[in-house]
């Protein structure tokens, strides 16, 4: 049960990797204008990003570490919003509670590690089919066909021994590498605002929030800086047919996260509002206890990086 469990673990870290952070360079101020930070692409205007991750986590002694790439690109879609396609996925994967491994959608071999198959299929699934995505007022991301990719990714999970035991929302998390955290109206060169940014992880919800600068603006890009905390809301209960989630949910009851850094910077184009190039770091430890077991922390450590390829 204890590696099921720790199975769960890494798989709920690798979607906390794949999009917890979006937020470098520098270009010469222009004018005092307004700017309206929403991506944007003509039908048929296409962009290709790269966004690179590497995650260490530390729990009850046990040192784990998740290196992930997400390869993905976006057109413009009649009809407004973006389609959006994972173009690869591949990730590197090792823990001294279920050893080494590595999948990539590009691969035609599945790892020999049941559970690492199911954790491959979690993020392998939807590759290459196109995820249809808007941005509301607020700046969030609107997935239109979340449905079919829902049922894309618990199909190929049905024959694993995780079926029904990993979120099947992993594939969101990577589509707000494409934008910054939106403001909720256009902005100035030293405005600010406040955004907030949910991922689940396994049950329990990682709440970011953010303050956001608008600090340098050129004649084709522009550069936004943020700080963040990070609150744990955790799950009230577990089905009771669940033993493994209703042990996560019965640790994380009373859990409680502290902030240890959270920063960032990026850098997007005027022309589309598409990143450019972007960095960030965090470090966060949560609080827990186990059912007979006592007191325990995991220390979760995550930078990250994104570039345009074309």
């Amino acid at each position: 049960m204890k590696k099921f469990l720790w199975g769960k673990v890494f798989a709920a870290a690798a979607v906390l990797a794949s999009g917890l952070f979006v937020v470098s360079g520098v270009q010469p101020a222009l004018a005092d204008e307004s700017l309206d930070l929403r991506p944007r692409l003509a039908v048929g205007q296409s962009v290709s990003l790269v966004n690179k991750t590497v995650t260490t986590i530390d729990m009850m002694g046990q040192n784990q570490k998740i290196e992930m790439s997400l390869f993905m690109t976006a057109t413009g879609r009649e009809g407004g919003g973006l389609s959006i396609v994972y173009d690869r996925v591949k990730a590197d994967f090792a823990s001294p509670m279920m050893g080494s491994f590595s999948f990539d959608s590009d691969a035609k071999e599945a790892p020999d590690n049941p559970i690492a198959d199911a954790i491959g299929k979690s993020f392998t699934s939807f590759v290459g089919t196109p995820i249809e995505v808007e941005f509301d007022a607020d700046g969030k991301v609107q997935v239109k066909n979340a449905a079919e990719i829902d049922e894309k990714i618990k199909s190929a999970l049905a024959a694993t021994p995780m079926a029904g035991q990993i979120d099947t929302s992993s594939y969101k998390q990577g589509l707000d590498y494409f934008a910054p955290m939106l403001p909720k109206s256009t902005v100035k060169k030293g405005d600010s605002w406040t955004s907030i940014r949910e991922q689940n992880m396994q049950g329990m919800t990682l709440a970011l929030t953010s303050e956001n600068t608008l600090e340098e603006v050129s004649g084709d890009s522009y550069t936004i800086a943020s700080t963040g905390t990070l609150k744990l809301n955790a799950p009230e209960a577990a089905a009771k047919d669940d033993p493994q989630a209703q042990m996560l949910a019965m640790m994380l009851k009373n859990a409680n996260a502290e902030t240890i850094e959270i920063a960032g910077s990026g850098t997007y184009s005027r022309r589309d509002g598409l990143a450019i190039a972007s960095t960030s770091t965090a470090s966060f430890k949560i609080n827990m206890s186990i059912p007979g077991q006592g007191e325990m922390a995991m220390v979760v450590s995550t930078k990250g990086t994104v570039e345009r390829i074309k």
